[in-house]
């Protein structure tokens, strides 16, 4: 019996506030991460030195926004270059479907 092929789960790159303190963020991001996981999206999450990575730039699907990343100059950079690529970009709650 040949099984149906699952499709993939879309990746999502988590945004938020990283700039010097992903540290103390850690646990925002994590559970940002599993939320998504749980919603059914693969979640990708920043290294800490914010460095862009290449799957946020080649790989995503599209990027969720934490509280705050407007005030963090690498998550600001990040989402100019996904509108720049035609990423989409929303705040994390609406891709999990609390918002609309």
């Amino acid at each position: 019996m040949i099984e149906p092929q699952q499709s993939p789960r879309r990746r999502i790159y988590i945004v938020g506030p990283t700039d010097g303190y992903f540290e103390q963020n850690q646990g925002r991001f994590g559970r940002a991460a599993r939320d998504l996981y749980d919603a059914g999206f693969e979640p990708i999450i920043p290294d800490p030195q914010g460095q862009p990575t290449p799957a946020m730039y080649f790989e995503a699907d599209g990027l969720a926004t934490l509280d705050n990343w407007a005030e963090d100059r690498i998550a600001a950079r990040r989402v100019r270059d996904a509108h720049a690529l035609s990423i989409p970009v929303r705040p994390l709650a609406a891709w999990l479907g609390v918002l609309d």
